[in-house]
């Protein structure tokens, strides 16, 4: 504060973050795709009980939706999936661009919506939002499936590190998810 307004509002004689690592830049948006190896890393990893389970089916329904949007699987309710049919129709007020969408569901997709239909019940959406503040109907966030990526992330980072390997994934985000599944 050049005008020393701070030192006399806070009683600071020096920042106290001054010795905090400023973050590096990150990948220009739209530039990160996953390896092979990477996601053959993270499948494994999201089925090692290290994050919650809604959380890693979530991750691996948008592999296994060959890349839909994260907000989408989130909003996705039990009345659009057809089991039968193998298909999934979502309805325009759920997607993005407002125009009704049809994904086809192959096996993979099909074993996850059963296994979380045992975890989420078959009224209301695939991930409801859970906790004393959740109002009926409510979905998951999509910042808490960010989250537990991060922090499996890091999981992954220290124990590779504690066992002297490369970790099996470099950071990315839900949506270099997407964006590797659809190229």
């Amino acid at each position: 504060d050049p005008a020393g307004h701070s030192r006399l509002r806070f009683g600071l004689e020096r920042n106290p973050v001054e010795n905090v690592a400023k973050p590096q830049p990150s990948e220009a948006p739209g530039e990160r795709y996953l390896s092979e190896a990477e996601l053959a890393g993270l499948w494994a990893a999201l089925g090692e009980g290290r994050i919650d389970m809604r959380h890693a089916l979530a991750l691996k329904l948008v592999v296994a939706t060959a890349g839909q949007r994260v907000t989408q699987v989130l909003s996705a309710r039990w009345e659009h999936i057809d089991f039968a049919a193998a298909l999934w129709e979502a309805p325009a007020r759920l997607t993005k661009t407002k125009k009704p969408h049809v994904v086809p569901l192959g096996r993979t997709a099909l074993e996850l919506l059963r296994e979380l239909h045992g975890l989420t019940g078959a009224t209301g959406t695939l991930f409801p939002k859970e906790g004393p503040d959740a109002r009926p109907g409510a979905t998951m966030p999509a910042d808490t499936v960010s989250q537990s990526l991060r922090r499996l992330t890091n999981i992954e980072a220290e124990a590779a590190a504690a066992e002297g390997r490369a970790p099996r994934w470099q950071p990315f985000t839900p949506r270099d998810l997407r964006r590797t599944v659809k190229t």
